[in-house]
């Protein structure tokens, strides 16, 4: 690590004496001697989900076991995080980092902050050593526990219990099915923002129903896994394996735009212009999950 923070690396792999790398991370412009390596997400990151079908972050178990990038304030030890996102060149290096902010609230100075995985469950806690007597004080980096909060104790409102919604094989919400692949927004991609397309097929009503579908039709029968529901629905590719996120050459390939609405369509048949536009997106999220090379192989049934 240079002094401005810059880093070169060499990865450990078996039967070699270390890849050299080169540059893995760029400078923050702040001093190495604040730096440090941990694996601060552990089992778990956040992966966000691609446009339009989820506005948040989706909870993944990774166990990526990745080494993660800080910088700790050396006067409050207050600690700055970059997720390590893998291999991707980014900005002149051969690692992706996501810059989180500040994740840990100091203890002490940052020079007395240390970070291991004291709770063993792959994350990195923090440790807060008094620079005087030696004791070291853990902050553990966990799901806190219990709920309640600083408002009161927790009251049941008595709301009942909520019925399980039906199947209903022929549900379509809005007029999605009757967006055409003749729509300039179909046919001049680039003449439009993702979220103008989007918004003009209707996708994101193709989507609830494509998950309507699957939530109370597919999964409780058992008799298909999500990517196969979603290929059924939207009438792509019957082998294709999208539900295992991270695996090159499962046949979870892109679509071009096709229109099933006509008379001699089925109800649970019908699909518009959407359906393309919604199938490529999950394509994208696999296709995007194997740059990261992310291992084992994540079964998007679990997610979703």
């Amino acid at each position: 690590m240079e002094k401005d923070g810059r880093s070169t690396g060499w990865l450990n792999k078996k039967g070699t004496a270390g890849v050299y790398m080169g540059q893995i991370k760029f400078s923050e412009k702040k001093d190495r001697a604040n730096h440090l390596f941990a694996d601060v997400n552990g089992s778990y990151c956040l992966f966000p989900a691609f446009y339009g079908v989820y506005d948040n972050y989706i909870n993944e178990p990774l166990g990526d076991g990745r080494a993660d990038f800080l910088w700790t304030d050396k006067f409050t030890g207050d600690t700055h995080v970059w997720i390590n996102g893998g291999q991707m060149q980014t900005g002149g290096s051969s690692f992706y980092w996501a810059p989180k902010g500040k994740l840990y609230n100091g203890a002490t100075g940052g020079r007395d902050t240390i970070f291991a995985n004291i709770g063993g469950v792959g994350r990195a806690d923090m440790i807060a050593v008094n620079p005087i007597s030696g004791r070291a004080t853990v902050h553990m980096n966990s799901c806190p526990g219990g709920g309640g909060g600083d408002d009161g104790p927790i009251i049941d409102p008595n709301l009942g219990q909520s019925q399980p919604e039906a199947c209903d094989l022929e549900k379509r919400t809005g007029t999605w099915v009757n967006r055409q692949c003749t729509q300039r927004e179909v046919t001049m991609p680039t003449s439009y923002l993702p979220k103008e397309r989007w918004d003009a097929l209707e996708a994101g009503a193709a989507w609830n129903d494509m998950m309507h579908r699957w939530k109370t039709c597919d999964r409780p029968s058992g008799n298909s896994t999500f990517s196969e529901s979603a290929s059924q629905f939207f009438h792509q590719t019957e082998d294709a394996q999208c539900s295992l996120v991270g695996r090159l050459g499962n046949n979870c390939i892109a679509s071009k735009c096709e229109v099933h609405n006509t008379e001699f369509d089925a109800p649970e048949s019908k699909t518009g212009a959407a359906s393309y536009f919604v199938w490529n997106a999950l394509v994208r999220v696999n296709q995007v999950r194997c740059r990261f090379g992310k291992t084992p192989l994540i079964d998007v049934d679990a997610v979703y």
